[in-house]
């Protein structure tokens, strides 16, 4: 750290993590037949919840954000659970980046095509403010990103009493603890990712 090669007292540095607003993150309000209906899905599907931006810049941002690990998990359940369904948050991209945005889009629906899941897929924009009730309304939340500083969709996602998924990666470890308060995974581990998706999908 640049503040220790400058001499600070190791003593007196502490992390903060960032936090959620408690009121907009709240596991006692449900709201999952409101949100089901407006996603045409019946009140008994379970949902697996990804939250992720798509704009590929320099890198292929599906593979970084660990979303083709997570298509090839899903597909490994979907036959076996008819009533399973994967459910790809997306945000907004601003005009300058729209051409960006499609090309990641295309792709990610190719790759949903190719493992004949789209039928099980569900992708939509929420804007910010609308997470909670997509949190709340969801079974499973999974981030299976190759690169992570922190990760603040699973503090949102906790806040909500909903079962978390990640990686062993970047700041996601300081996060989840695996097996307490959460599962961790290896980012290029579909079968494990599918073992604990499962696992958590059968866990009343």
């Amino acid at each position: 750290m640049i503040v220790l090669i400058k001499g600070a007292d190791i003593n007196s540095i502490s992390t903060h993590y960032l936090g959620v607003n408690v009121e907009d993150f709240n596991e006692k309000i449900k709201l999952n037949e409101d949100l089901k209906k407006k996603l045409n899905l019946s009140p008994d599907i379970k949902i697996v919840l990804t939250a992720t931006r798509i704009i590929r810049g320099k890198k292929n941002i599906l593979k970084d954000k660990g979303i083709i690990n997570l298509i090839q998990a899903f597909s490994k359940l979907s036959n076996r659970y008819p009533n399973l369904r994967l459910l790809i948050a997306v945000g907004k991209a601003p005009k300058i980046l729209r051409d960006e945005f499609e090309g990641s889009y295309k792709m990610l629906l190719g790759y949903i095509k190719f493992h004949n899941i789209q039928d099980k897929t569900v992708i939509k924009m929420f804007e910010l403010n609308e997470m909670s009730k997509v949190y709340q309304a969801s079974d499973v939340f999974v981030l299976a990103s190759e690169n992570e500083t922190f990760g603040q969709v699973f503090v949102e996602s906790m806040e909500c009493g909903l079962p978390v998924i990640g990686t062993k990666v970047g700041g996601i470890p300081e996060i989840i603890s695996d097996s307490y308060n959460g599962y961790l995974v290896q980012p290029d581990d579909s079968s494990i990712l599918a073992q604990r998706i499962e696992k958590l999908m059968n866990d009343e």
